[in-house]
């Protein structure tokens, strides 16, 4: 059926199959002139998606997160300032991430929402981000709400420092390794010693399981090198997942009815993609190799105090300082 009215496409969105994309509908809403009542339904879907009232589930009932996921998409070109808290509160406010497609895909959208009210509202949306972003004990998956919301960072200025610092200080979380990957990239310089204070305690402290913990130390080691160097090698970090990504069709092509077939790269491609991974790779495991061991030398040799060469060494190994810790 050919979608010809709002009328129509709201009810396509509405009561579509689960796991298909009513597209037409989506689509005609997404190129739709801008209208309020398609900005209001948007605003009532997504305060619904993870904590519906009574009235809404006695409406649309208790499975309705796919339609909030299209209207989420619609969102990019439909929205309004409201729309700031209603991301944080229902997309990031105290839910336990699930294994669940759409869940994921849900909150995927909603990353990319971040930078479309960031654009489109300014300082309004980053404050608010950015305020959320800083450590509450209070919340049930930190970590998520900061991976979800760091494209904020992409759209700061200077100004934005003592905050950005607020963040960095505060969390000590899984995923904030990609924090200072975005930082690096905005040449934050004045946020160097937070980030290697954090890289230190990931080398030395950290107790996630070994590949989260090789993970953090390896983003965060690479964005302090990348800080103080300049030689930014991944330039997927200059720029915001938003900008990155294709269009809303291509992100969420499994839920297309008829998929499209992906273009495979070319042998040349390929090649050429091989061996700029490789040059990367030898370039961060030498600077990560160098940064790791100093890390650890700082560990296990603390500096002493100044002694004579005949007094006992401070270390309280009884011998002389001469023949301990002083030795040349």
């Amino acid at each position: 059926m050919s979608i010809t009215t709002k009328a129509e496409a709201f009810q396509a969105i509405e009561t579509c199959d689960f796991r298909i994309m009513p597209q037409e509908a989506v689509r005609f809403l997404y190129d739709h002139a801008p209208d309020e009542e398609i900005v209001q339904k948007v605003i009532y879907f997504l305060s619904n998606a993870y904590f519906p009232t009574e009235a809404f589930i006695e409406e649309y009932g208790e499975d309705s997160m796919a339609a909030a996921l299209w209207y989420a998409v619609i969102a990019e070109k439909h929205h309004s300032e409201e729309l700031i808290s209603v991301l944080i509160d229902q997309l990031y406010g105290g839910v336990e991430f699930i294994e669940d497609e759409v869940f994921h895909d849900l909150d995927y959208q909603g990353e990319m929402l971040v930078s479309v009210l960031c654009q489109a509202y300014g300082e309004v949306a980053i404050d608010q981000f950015l305020k959320k972003m800083v450590f509450d004990a209070n919340e049930v998956n930190h970590s998520r709400l900061v991976l979800n919301l760091r494209d904020t960072i992409y759209h700061t200025n200077e100004t934005h420092i003592p905050i950005l610092r607020e963040i960095l200080t505060s969390n000590r979380c899984q995923e904030l390794e990609l924090v200072c990957r975005v930082v690096a990239n905005k040449a934050y310089k004045a946020l160097i010693p937070e980030i290697e204070a954090f890289y230190v305690y990931l080398v030395q402290n950290d107790n996630r399981d070994g590949f989260f913990q090789e993970i953090g130390s390896r983003e965060t080691g690479i964005a302090l090198y990348e800080l103080k160097s300049g030689d930014y090698s991944h330039p997927e970090f200059q720029v915001s997942q938003y900008e990155q990504k294709p269009s809303w069709e291509e992100r969420l092509v499994s839920y297309l009815p008829n998929k499209p077939a992906v273009p495979e790269k070319s042998e040349a491609e390929m090649v050429a993609w091989m061996k700029q991974i490789n040059k990367e790779g030898e370039r961060n495991r030498r600077v990560l190799a160098e940064m790791r061991k100093k890390v650890l030398e700082q560990e296990v040799k603390p500096k002493m105090p100044k002694v004579g060469r005949n007094a006992p060494c401070p270390c309280g190994s009884g011998k002389k300082y001469k023949r301990c810790h002083g030795k040349k």
